[in-house]
């Protein structure tokens, strides 16, 4: 159905391309028009919004007035569905590193509940790329290593490639400013992504790199 549609696309989703966020936001759009009641889907289109937001202007302080009510909503509940979970993990890095972390802390606890039945680590992959992204722009590198080489596990174990590469960026990034041997990890991952034709990719976390360089000199 197009409702089934819109949520695998917007949660198969590793990097936040302009274009697909606006065709994903125009589904959302033409769904609620049908069925504005599916405070789900609504909460989605907010969540593209916000992302978009980010994508243009890098304007985060924007991007939280729209994603803030959705966590607030959503914390206050006993249970969560799966995809409240999911949604969860595409808002945790707009908010503050500290709120990310009660975040994560939160729906790892609702995931415990899910674990008999359904495989959660991809899910789990997701939330760390995430965290371990704010805790390098934040310099704690030492909290961002232990959480990749985590996620470096678990993307093994669950054959996620491009998950994996990206997570090898992250770690030799890490042993840079930990003044650590590098063993170039950064080029590993970079290859994985070039063998994998994964080119728009490769391009976002190549600026990601070159950003976050810039960013942690300005702030030594």
């Amino acid at each position: 159905s197009s409702r089934e549609s819109i949520i695998k696309t917007f949660f198969a989703q590793i990097y936040n391309n302009i274009d697909d966020l606006k065709k994903l936001r125009q589904s959302c759009t033409d769904y609620l028009k049908l069925n504005p009641d599916d405070n789900f889907i609504e909460n989605i289109s907010i969540v593209l919004d916000a992302l978009q937001i980010l994508r243009k202007t890098k304007d985060f302080k924007e991007a939280h007035k729209l994603v803030g009510p959705i966590w607030s909503n959503l914390s206050k509940r006993d249970n969560l569905y799966i995809a409240d979970i999911f949604l969860l993990n595409n808002i945790l890095f707009i908010f503050p590193l500290e709120t990310a972390i009660t975040l994560k802390k939160f729906s790892f606890k609702q995931i415990k509940k899910y674990e008999n039945f359904y495989n959660l680590d991809r899910l789990k992959i997701n939330f760390n790329l995430n965290l371990s992204l704010m805790y390098i722009r934040a310099l704690e590198f030492n909290s961002a290593l232990a959480l990749i080489e985590e996620t470096i596990n678990l993307c093994k174990k669950e054959q996620l490639l491009i998950q994996l590469s990206i997570s090898y960026i992250r770690k030799g990034i890490c042993l840079k400013y930990l003044n650590l041997p590098e063993e170039n990890w950064i080029e590993k991952g970079y290859s994985i992504l070039t063998i994998l034709e994964e080119f728009d990719i490769l391009k976002q976390v190549k600026e990601e790199v070159l950003r976050d360089s810039i960013n942690n000199a300005d702030k030594e």
